[in-house]
């Protein structure tokens, strides 16, 4: 309340709380809360937890309706803060709002307690380091670092080939990082600069469990309005192709991570690649899976019947993989033969039997190691270091031959 300062330590607070006489059930505890939030606002606090000798350090700003202590009370209050297991006190460089907008006050200071340094590698460090303008190995599909394969080209191909001739589903197969969603990225960049004759869209997670929330889904990708009744839903999407077919547009759906379709809506999926003219299906169906999707389409034939075309997505070959690197490090400004020296490439490629995904994670970490090495050109020693770091994933004993 305006006017009021609150002093002394905080048991004592805690024991004025407990014993005030509670008028209904509850007030004695909002008492302790309200005693315990305006002592930790008036001292910028620390909140102890009672249990496991585990303690929390908070800063609060000062609530606006409470005054100042004045100097009396700050000197009756000084060293009445409550002590802790283990030396930990409010300081600037933990609390900067604290040392703006709070009166100083004297904290518990514990013996030769100091804020441990920063010592981190800056993104700047690492860039300026190896003489490049942009990281070179992120994992997320930028186009712009992205690399086109033999297999990659082949794949796009057809895929563009099965949505221009409307022959309805296409399957893509291809283990963890071989580059399935750069794949889906590309498709739906082709279809969506020709407006005119593709209507797109790209579902990134085809999980949901029922057949209604999976229409729903593919509704809203497209950006239509959706409704709870199946029926309705069917009604509306079908409703949808015929126009776009009317209006001389192809429809195409990517679904990327297709293994994760429940065995419900592969028949809804089934359903909606039905829908077709007597000259060419109206819905065309690409999806991106794994291998282990092939296991779902034996559980349903009449879908796996249905599916016009595919092609599996395999490992980069040496050279390929090679290539792959020197293109990302050019891109981001660099030399790959300056960065890396000869006698890694195979230990790299080795490693990660040419996943690319895994190729950017491996180079990215020797990268690292060599800058905490103070080396401008990735050796065996950053390579060696970078697969034990990354042993989990089961590189570590996979060596050059």
């Amino acid at each position: 309340m305006p006017g009021w300062h609150v002093s002394g330590s905080l048991p004592d607070m805690t024991r004025w709380a407990r014993h005030q006489r509670p008028r209904r059930n509850g007030e004695a505890r909002r008492g302790l809360s309200r005693a315990c939030r305006l002592f930790l606002e008036k001292h910028t606090l620390v909140a102890l937890k009672r249990h496991h000798a585990t303690y929390l350090a908070t800063a609060l700003p000062v609530a606006k309706t409470l005054r100042p202590p004045s100097p009396e009370a700050r000197r009756q209050s000084a060293g009445t803060l409550p002590e802790f297991v283990g030396p930990l006190a409010p300081c600037p460089a933990i609390f900067p709002l604290a040392t703006e907008r709070i009166l100083p006050v004297r904290c518990p200071q514990g013996p030769s307690w100091t804020l441990p340094p920063m010592k981190g590698i800056a993104m700047t460090d690492y860039l300026t380091h190896f003489g490049l303008k942009e990281a070179p190995f992120s994992t997320t599909p930028d186009p712009a670092f992205a690399f086109a394969t033999r297999e990659h080209k082949q794949a796009l191909a057809k895929i563009a080939y099965y949505t221009e001739e409307r022959r309805g589903m296409f399957l893509l197969l291809g283990e963890v990082g071989t580059g399935k969603t750069t794949i889906s990225q590309f498709a739906l960049n082709r279809c969506r600069s020709e407006p005119e004759r593709f209507s797109a869209s790209h579902i990134t997670d085809p999980s949901p469990r029922t057949p209604a929330a999976f229409l729903r889904l593919v509704l809203a990708s497209f950006g239509l309005p959706t409704m709870r009744n199946l029926l309705d839903l069917k009604a509306a999407f079908r409703g949808f192709l015929v126009d776009q077919y009317r209006e001389g547009r192809a429809v195409v759906l990517l679904i990327d991570e297709a293994q994760t379709i429940q065995t419900a809506n592969l028949d809804t999926l089934q359903a909606m690649a039905n829908e077709q003219t007597q000259t060419a299906k109206l819905l065309q169906v690409v999806l991106f899976a794994q291998p282990n999707f092939e296991y779902k389409l034996t559980q349903k034939p009449a879908l796996r019947s249905r599916i016009a075309g595919g092609t599996t997505l395999n490992p980069l070959t040496l050279d390929e993989a090679t290539d792959l690197l020197r293109h990302r490090i050019a891109v981001a400004g660099g030399d790959f033969d300056r960065i890396f020296s000869a006698k890694t490439h195979k230990t790299l490629y080795n490693a990660t039997n040419g996943v690319p995904r895994d190729l950017c994670v491996l180079c990215d970490a020797a990268m690292l190691n060599a800058l905490a090495m103070s080396r401008r050109t990735v050796e065996g020693e950053a390579v060696e270091r970078a697969l034990r770091d990354l042993s989990f994933k089961g590189w570590a004993g996979k060596k050059a031959a």
